[in-house]
């Protein structure tokens, strides 16, 4: 039934029961009701009905700024996103991401162009992954996230885009992992990680956002010992000695590089009294030697060098209680040098 059609037969059909003073009082309101239900605009695609020109939109007949609701679908007719228009700018919108399984992917909310308000991921069997929280397009509030088996894996909060307050997470196996305060977007007071078992193993204490003291623990609990860090896999990921609860010798860091995942040596580091003191070296995906430096009570000192894969220089420095006093570029001049 067409709009001018329906209405007098609505007022028609009130009218013949309008027999108390109440119904009389409330009539109009019902009235003004019913006219804006009959007449509300309804939403089109404006990837196929307008036209887009500098972030506005515009009907393709008139080519005046377009207002009202509107929406937008994937080639497989999933709705991708809906949202307002007012004199051709989107002032809100919902977009959506789906799975080829049909399950949804991610949904976040928009206002001016900005994330504004939750964003929301689910993994493909449907339970959610991740929840976001933003105000005009800065994070705020409570952030979540979950394993697939739904155990919570962290819990954040924001603060006028600064990190704040408590922050947790957590192992699969629902053993709390690691645990701060932030202070202004600063890491205030202690940070605590354990292991999956529920044994410390690190406690680092900081004031404003500067590291005061750090302490570490083997899995046993010892502060003294072979201190081991592995993948899900087994592999080793990190590994060295601990004295007194500090970083002591030589520690190697491992890892998987490129598409074929070749895991071995990618850092090695050397501590004393629980800083960084001695040589540095870091690797390239292929195994060989891309950077050696010298630290000394936990500043760089001496040399720092740059190679490629074939073992030539291409940028040299020196360093004098951490700061840069000299530098040497080779590139240009000795090259081409093999990067990647």
């Amino acid at each position: 039934m067409e709009p001018f059609l329906f209405i007098p037969v609505i007022i028609i059909y009130f009218l013949n029961f309008v027999t108390t003073g109440v119904i009389m009082k409330i009539f109009p309101h019902l009235l003004l009701i019913l006219i804006s239900v009959s007449f509300s605009q309804e939403p089109i695609n404006y990837e196929t009905k307008l036209i887009e020109k500098d972030h506005l939109f515009y009907t393709k007949d008139t080519n005046k700024p377009y207002s009202g609701p509107v929406f937008s679908l994937y080639d497989d007719g999933k709705k991708k996103d809906e949202g307002n228009l007012k004199d051709g700018k989107m002032i809100s919108k919902t977009k959506w991401t789906w799975y080829k399984n049909g399950q949804k992917w991610s949904e976040g909310n928009y206002k001016n162009g900005k994330v504004d308000a939750s964003f929301t991921f689910w993994y493909e069997n449907g339970q959610k992954n991740y929840e976001e929280n933003y105000k005009d397009g800065i994070k705020v509030g409570s952030w979540n996230g979950w394993y697939e088996n739904g155990q919570k894996s962290s819990e954040w909060t924001f603060k006028d885009g600064k990190r704040n307050g408590l922050w947790d997470s957590w192992y699969e196996n629902g053993q709390k992992s690691s645990e701060r305060i932030y202070k202004d977007g600063k890491i205030d007071g202690l940070e605590m990680y354990w292991y999956e078992t529920g044994q410390k193993y690190r406690e680092i204490t900081y004031q404003d956002g500067e590291l005061i003291n750090e302490l570490h623990w083997t899995e046993n609990g010892l502060d003294s010992g072979e201190l081991i860090f592995h993948f899900k896999n087994g592999e080793i990921w990190k590994k060295g000695n601990i004295k007194n609860g500090k970083l002591d010798g030589e520690f190697i860091e491992y890892g998987f590089f490129g598409t074929e995942d070749i895991y071995h040596k990618r850092i090695l580091q050397n501590y004393k009294d629980g800083k960084l003191d001695g040589e540095y070296n870091n690797y390239f995906g292929t195994g060989d030697v891309n950077v050696v430096g010298n630290y000394k009570d936990g500043k760089l000192e001496g040399r720092y060098t740059y190679y490629d894969k074939d073992g030539k220089i291409y940028w040299e420095g020196i360093y004098k209680d951490d700061v840069l006093v000299e530098e040497t570029s080779f590139i240009g001049s000795k090259g081409p040098f093999r990067l990647n």
